[in-house]
């Protein structure tokens, strides 16, 4: 999208362009349970089968991973659940279009 005319001016103030790599599968769970540490969530809050398939959908992007983690948390609220489960990822996946 950068090399569109209109973002040009854009384009020539980006001095530096990084490209991440996702993560690995095992390091993405690490991450996932690292955030949750950061946030002192001291009871399980996602079942397992979701935070699988957060992983897995996310292809172990972080970005991805905290955007459809923070849906479902959104979706489960909504619903009035006690914790995420994998339906609530779902409908996260379906709402933003992955």
């Amino acid at each position: 999208m950068m090399n569109f005319n209109k973002f040009l001016p854009l384009k020539q103030r980006v001095s530096v362009a990084y490209h991440i790599a996702p993560l690995t599968k095992n390091y993405a769970y690490k991450f996932f349970e690292h955030q949750l540490a950061i946030a002192k969530a001291n009871t399980k809050i996602f079942k397992d089968n979701a935070v699988e398939t957060i992983i897995t959908s996310s292809k172990c992007i972080p970005r991805v991973i905290n955007t459809l983690a923070l849906k479902a948390m959104q979706v489960a609220v909504n619903n009035k659940m006690d914790c995420v489960e994998q339906e609530c990822v779902m409908h996260a996946l379906d709402e933003l279009g992955i």
